[in-house]
């Protein structure tokens, strides 16, 4: 019964899902701005640069 009843809360996560991602504020989707978080977190390059302030 509950493998029955599994099946039925499938499409339903699914729809629930896909109308989260798809969300939009400020021509940005939810997905969007995921993907970019990810790029600038886990594959794009960061580089630091480290300075001594000039003493007056």
């Amino acid at each position: 019964m509950v493998f029955a009843n599994f099946w039925n809360i499938l499409p339903a996560a699914a729809t629930l899902c896909y109308a989260f991602l798809s969300l939009r504020a400020d021509e940005t989707s939810v997905m969007d701005y995921i993907m970019n978080a990810f790029r600038f977190f886990c594959v794009s390059q960061q580089e630091f640069r480290w300075q001594k302030r000039s003493e007056n």
